[in-house]
């Protein structure tokens, strides 16, 4: 796709966790190749002031549920996963376009509790609801609310100043 000036913008089909979190994988590119920038995603698992660089590939395959991809250190557990979308500019990490912290449940077995899941994109759905129902009702649902504040409980949480601080770091190392 191109815009006047020159400047191009190549946005890739949103798949796996990209998807669900409503983040297609953006690439840009401004003039010759030697001004390349894009955006990629750094994942950390955040433990106290422990932070935790986790490889995206991993993460992704985890995510989609692949049954040989499993983190028995994290089996039964509730884990604290800091998601930074980092701007590149010829591979080198300059910046960061944004940070999502989200939770997530792990089963007995080490993967992701597909319950857990489940529950998340059910009120994902259920919040989708109140966009819907203000073009098509008068009445006000409070059920798209309850289930935003329930989808921000369950499934986001908010760092201290240090761990975000230890989570930028991480992002932008190389």
């Amino acid at each position: 796709m191109a815009e006047p000036g020159g400047r191009r913008i190549r946005v890739a089909p949103a798949f796996g966790r990209r998807a669900l979190l409503g983040r297609p994988q953006v690439s840009q590119t401004f003039g010759g190749p030697e001004d390349r920038m894009s955006i990629g995603t750094r994942v950390m698992f955040v433990e106290g002031n422990r932070v935790t660089r986790v490889p995206v590939g991993r993460f992704d395959r985890l995510f989609q549920g692949a049954q040989d991809e499993v983190m028995p250190e994290f089996a039964g557990r509730v884990v604290h996963c800091a998601l930074a979308y980092v701007d590149f500019e010829m591979r080198k990490p300059v910046g960061i376009a944004r940070m999502e912290y989200v939770v997530l449940h792990f089963g007995p077995d080490g993967r992701l509790d597909q319950g857990a899941r489940h529950r998340q994109d059910g009120l994902v759905g259920e919040m989708a609801g109140r966009l819907l129902s203000r073009l098509f009702e008068p009445v006000v649902d409070f059920g798209p609310y309850r289930a935003g504040r329930q989808y921000r409980a369950e499934f986001r949480w908010e760092p201290t100043k240090e761990q975000v601080h230890e989570v930028m770091r991480l992002a932008l190392e190389r």
